[in-house]
């Protein structure tokens, strides 16, 4: 079997790991892999080729602008590509560009399956796939609707558009959260046969996560020198997403401002600190805004860093204030280093909040500063669960077991 991989950027986040996972998994197998995706314009969108670098894959350069092609390895030699015009924002001439390039891409390849991943990927690449009249069965992997999204209407609309014209050339959908294929079911925007598979981890990284008092000392040191938040605070709150509208991250800035007219005077709560991990092109505008509220000696930003999951236990409460998820890895990662967590109810986590226990998921709605703040206050005023473990149906092998299943199925 031989599967090409589309994404349309490489930044980490949950649907590149996904793709790494997946395709790791499929080359471990004795399979043929192929990775594509946009542009790499900065050495964060390169995170997703330096994964699958470390596992082994190989780059494959393009030889034209308007196409690319494998090195002449060996089918199950996995190869890297760029395809130069897939681009995350929306371009129309950009656009009809990528759509070329992924058709050639496909003939010269010719795969079993198109896997396509995040939504511009997974509108363009679908219609491309099935123009090139090759005979690839079309598999779409919503990591959540972009409709659900704080977007401006126009650029909604086309979104909407674009999802609706290639949910007919797609014969699978995989939805991370049976909300998602509700969603696209209501929206009118799934044409073919749909399954739930939830993202999963790999339960060997608990063996890679730093005990308590290594994490705190190795986060202290990204901290500004003047700053002791991490070593004269008992508690603390993290944080780890991309610095994106999608995050809500504005809101949790204005709950930590909230905090301090709810909570007591004297109530150490108004001064736990909470540390941002995580870059983004937002990063100038939460700094600011922080400014504004006054938070700055309780609020950082440490920018990104490797391997996140591995500091995770460093904290008390891990906080993910979005707008818009599909399944976030983050709290998959955060149960997996035994931390429970503060989340908007959106997406798939609901789902998960539903499968364990009492005090460990505590969910709030999305855009509310102000429910979000009495939930950390009530957090804190509350004993942590003893015990926290990762369900079986989140790990990686129930995953990669899944999609591969579904796979087979559509060749069959």
């Amino acid at each position: 079997m031989k599967i090409l991989y589309i994404i349309t950027q490489g930044e980490c986040g949950g649907a590149q790991k996904n793709v790494v996972d997946l395709a790791v998994g499929m080359r471990e197998a004795g399979h043929g892999v192929v990775v594509a995706t946009g542009r790499q314009d900065t050495v964060a969108s390169r995170w997703l080729f330096d994964e699958l670098r470390a596992a082994g894959f190989r780059t494959a350069l393009p030889t034209r602008l308007l196409g690319a092609r494998p090195t002449g390895r060996p089918a199950t030699s996995p190869d890297l590509l760029i395809i130069p015009a897939l681009r995350r924002e929306v371009r129309p001439l950009a656009d009809i560009f990528a759509c070329i390039q992924i058709i050639r891409l496909v003939r010269k390849l010719q795969p079993d399956i198109v896997h396509l991943h995040s939504s511009k990927a997974g509108s363009i690449g679908a219609v491309a796939a099935k123009l090139a009249f090759v005979g690839v069965k079309v598999v779409y992997t919503v990591h959540g609707f972009v409709t659900t999204e704080p977007l401006p209407t126009l650029t909604k609309t086309f979104y909407r558009i674009s999802e609706f014209i290639a949910s007919f050339f797609r014969d699978l959908v995989i939805t991370v959260s049976a909300r998602d294929e509700a969603v696209g079911q209501a929206q009118n925007l799934i044409h073919s046969r749909s399954v739930v598979i939830y993202n999963g981890v790999d339960q060997a990284k608990k063996a890679g996560i730093l005990p308590f008092s290594q994490a705190r000392e190795v986060l202290g040191r990204l901290l500004p020198a003047d700053v002791t938040a991490l070593a004269s605070n008992r508690r603390a709150v993290g944080v780890v997403a991309g610095l994106y509208p999608t995050k809500g991250l504005v809101y949790l800035l204005e709950a930590v401002k909230l905090i301090r007219s709810i909570a007591a005077e004297r109530d150490e709560i108004r001064q736990v600190p909470v540390i941002i991990i995580g870059d983004g092109p937002l990063r100038s505008a939460l700094e600011a805004k922080a400014r504004e509220l006054d938070i700055t000696d309780q609020v950082f930003f440490v920018g990104a860093v490797d391997d996140a999951y591995r500091y995770l236990a460093a904290f008390d409460l891990i906080v993910l204030p979005s707008v818009k998820e599909g399944f976030p890895y983050v709290l998959l990662e955060a149960l997996l280093a035994g931390r429970p967590f503060i989340a908007s109810r959106v997406g798939g986590i609901s789902e998960l909040a539903d499968m364990l226990p009492d005090g460990v998921a505590h969910l709030v709605p999305s855009a509310d500063p102000r429910a979000l703040a009495a939930a950390m206050v009530k957090f804190f005023h509350e004993s942590s669960p003893s015990s926290i473990r990762l369900p079986e149906l989140f790990s990686i092998e129930h995953m990669r077991a899944a999609t591969f299943a579904e796979y087979a199925r559509l060749l069959a």
